[in-house]
């Protein structure tokens, strides 16, 4: 189940982005897709990666909010992440659910 949520997250950000994307987005993509419920015919519909105004201090991690949209069970929901980039660790923290 867990592939096909890979699979569709995959489908879903390359059609999101015209141009290429930047390889740690990808990453906190696919971070954030891992921590989303697995429910049986979960779809991810979109993903969307907004820069953290607030993350530009030096010395701070860099910071993105990310942004996937799924459909389950006939609902839709987007979740929200705060996905940290520190040298070669990638963290997606929960943040919300929007409805």
């Amino acid at each position: 189940m867990r592939l096909v949520l890979i699979a569709s997250l995959l489908i879903a950000a390359t059609a999101a982005y015209a141009q290429p994307a930047d390889v740690n987005d990808k990453l906190c993509i696919f971070a954030a897709a891992r921590q989303i419920p697995v429910i049986q015919g979960t779809e991810i519909k979109a993903s969307r990666i907004k820069a953290d105004p607030n993350s530009k201090m030096p010395g701070a991690p860099n910071q993105r909010f990310v942004e996937i949209d799924v459909s389950a069970a006939g609902q839709t929901a987007t979740y929200v992440f705060n996905c940290l980039i520190k040298e070669t660790t990638i963290s997606a923290i929960p943040h919300g659910i929007l409805r």
